[in-house]
C-alpha cells in the first residue's frame, strides 16, 4: 500500500492549520452508506499505517484515500445503489495528480446525496473491471478485481470518497462511509486551539484499558494540511478512527506538557466524538 513515487512531504513535526478549521455543526448526521468492498475471508479492515490525510511517516504522498491489501484478483463489490461514471484506464481521463497514477480504476456516483451533494467512491488500482461507464451497480455487486496497478507497489484497493465532484481534490475520509464491523465503533474528533486553528500532523495515542491498566492499543495521526484533504463539512473533524472495538480507553495527544488525557467508552455501532483544545 505504498507509492513508488519519491515523498513529498517530510515526517511531520506538529503544526497549526494556516486558517480556523469548520467548526462541528450541531448534532450532525452520520452517513456509513457503504459495505465493505471485499466479503470475508479476503481482508475487510483497512490498512492502519497509511490513513487518510497521512503521509506515511513522511515516506509517501498524502494519502487520498484508504487502502485494503488483499491477494490481486480478489473480487471488489460496490458499497451502495450507484451509477458508474468511469471504468478502465486513468490513461484517457486524469483521475488523479497525473494519468496513470492509478491504472484503472472503477468511480461510482451514488444513487443517494449527502447534503444536496453528490457522492462518488473511487475504486483504484484494479486489475480487471466488470462494469462500462452508464451502467447501474446494486450494493454487493462484482465490479472490479484487485491489481497493482498504477503507483501501488503489492496488490490492494484503494477506496477513495469524493464529495460534492468527481475530483482527486474534494475527498473527505472513506472510512467514515463504511458500515460498522460487528462489535465495532468508531472515534472521531478535533485537535485545534482556542481559537479554532487545527493541529496539523500531531498523534493522538489510544491506550485499550484491560484489567483496569491502560495498555497501548494504536496511535492516531492528525490529518495534514493538503490540497483535498478536507473534513466533513459537518464534522469539522481532523482525525478518526474506525473498528474500535467495544470497550474503555483513553486518548492521549502525544508531546503536551502536563499530559491532556480523556478515558471515554466505544459503543458497537456507535460514533464518539471527541475535542481536545491544545494551547499554541
Amino acid at each position: 500500500m505504498s507509492s513508488r513515487v519519491p515523498a513529498v512531504t517530510p515526517t511531520p513535526t506538529p503544526y497549526l492549520s494556516a486558517h480556523r478549521w469548520p467548526t462541528p455543526a450541531p448534532h450532525p448526521p452520520l452517513h456509513y452508506w457503504l459495505t465493505r468492498p471485499f466479503r470475508p475471508p479476503a481482508q475487510v479492515w483497512a490498512s492502519p499505517y497509511y490513513p487518510y490525510g497521512s503521509n506515511g511517516d513522511g515516506r509517501y504522498l498524502v494519502h487520498h484515500g484508504a487502502d485494503f491489501p488483499n491477494p490481486e484478483g480478489t473480487p471488489i463489490l460496490a458499497g451502495a445503489e450507484a451509477t458508474v461514471v468511469f471504468a478502465g484506464p486513468d490513461t484517457r481521463e486524469v483521475l488523479g495528480p497525473w494519468a496513470h497514477f492509478y491504472g484503472r480504476a472503477v468511480v461510482l456516483r451514488l444513487t443517494r446525496q449527502y447534503q444536496g451533494r453528490p457522492v462518488y467512491v473511487l475504486y483504484g488500482h484494479v486489475r480487471r473491471t466488470f462494469v462500462r461507464k452508464g451502467d447501474r451497480v446494486h450494493q454487493g455487486q462484482v465490479i472490479a478485481e484487485v491489481g497493482q496497478e498504477g503507483i501501488a507497489m503489492g496488490p490492494h484497493l484503494h477506496l477513495e470518497v469524493r464529495l460534492g465532484e468527481n475530483d482527486y481534490n474534494a475527498t473527505v475520509n472513506p472510512e467514515f462511509w463504511l458500515t460498522y464491523m460487528p462489535g465495532h465503533g468508531t472515534l472521531i474528533g478535533r485537535l485545534v486551539t482556542p481559537d479554532g486553528r487545527a493541529w496539523m500532523g500531531a498523534r493522538i495515542l489510544l491506550y485499550r484499558v484491560q484489567k483496569g491498566q491502560p495498555r497501548y492499543w494504536t496511535t492516531v495521526p492528525t490529518y495534514l494540511e493538503a490540497p483535498g484533504i478536507q473534513p466533513d463539512p459537518l464534522w469539522g473533524e481532523n482525525w478518526l478512527l474506525t473498528d474500535v472495538p467495544e470497550g474503555e480507553y483513553v486518548l492521549e495527544v502525544a508531546g503536551v506538557s502536563p499530559p491532556l488525557r480523556r478515558r471515554v467508552h466505544v459503543h458497537a455501532g456507535e460514533t464518539l466524538f471527541v475535542e481536545f483544545v491544545v494551547p499554541r
